[in-house]
């Protein structure tokens, strides 16, 4: 019965959300609905659940599968929770609000937002004062442990002149199903690397690719140098066996006068 009380509190701590309500007052009416006790007792179950509540606490992880960006690339950022100290039903609802540049990242729409480990997320992208709001809630049983409730991605525009953006996560709060329990802020910073400097990059490349196909050619006219210079020998050696050859005559030739 109290695993149904606390759905139907998460329940109400949804259609909340949707309609812009307030969190906090939300959460009353669960445990007056639970309670069939007198005036008195219900006074000091309260004073108990606040004393309690103030021990309360819970991680909200924020992970991005990348640190560095190109404009028409896509980021995921998964969500989850962790070191969970809520009493012994553990936590079966998540709110939080999402923000993010919207002059480097296209609108994030429901469609962005995927749920897993039998949690529902649901995503306000309508443009009103609650835009960014999301709400996760699993139904199936309060959660204790570390533990993946979805996902979310965002699209970088193109043409972005931005070299860093931030994606934040702020006014997050959880609950068992009647306590609310407050996280701190989230932020995910990341680089982006623009469109021209990729296409620099690609062109040094290109650039050095060039060099390299015209160093075969250098290599191959420096191959036919010495073919000339042995020609060249060729005739040098010619010329003086021409040249010894006419010193040897001559000197035959003065021998034979001398003789005579």
């Amino acid at each position: 019965m109290n695993k149904f009380l606390r759905a139907g509190s998460s329940l109400l701590l949804a259609v909340t959300l949707i309609m812009g309500g307030n969190m906090a007052h939300a959460a009353e009416p669960a445990n007056n609905a639970g309670a069939n006790a007198t005036a008195n007792t219900t006074t000091n179950t309260t004073n108990t659940t606040t004393d309690t509540a103030a021990d309360y606490s819970f991680k909200f992880n924020v992970t991005a599968n990348t640190s560095t960006l190109k404009p028409g690339d896509e980021v995921t950022i998964t969500l989850g929770v962790s070191n969970i100290n809520v009493g012994e039903n553990g936590i079966n609802t998540l709110q939080g609000v999402l923000s993010y540049d919207d002059a480097v990242f296209e609108k994030v729409t429901s469609s962005d937002i995927s749920s897993q480990n039998n949690w529902t997320i649901t995503y306000n992208d309508e443009e009103t004062d609650r835009q960014g709001t999301f709400l996760a809630v699993i139904l199936s049983g309060g959660v204790k442990e570390t533990q993946t409730i979805g996902t979310i991605k965002l699209k970088v525009k193109e043409n972005i002149t931005a070299k860093s953006t931030q994606i934040k996560f702020t006014q997050i709060t959880s609950s068992e199903g009647t306590t609310l329990v407050n996280e701190t802020d989230k932020t995910i910073s990341l680089s982006i690397q623009s469109g021209n400097t990729t296409g620099n990059t690609n062109t040094t490349t290109n650039t050095n690719t060039g060099g390299t196909v015209v160093k075969p050619s250098n290599t191959t006219a420096d191959k036919n140098l010495p073919k000339t210079g042995s020609i060249d020998v060729y005739f040098a050696v010619a010329a003086t066996v021409l040249v010894v050859a006419g010193i040897v005559a001559y000197i035959n030739y003065r021998k034979n006068n001398t003789n005579k």
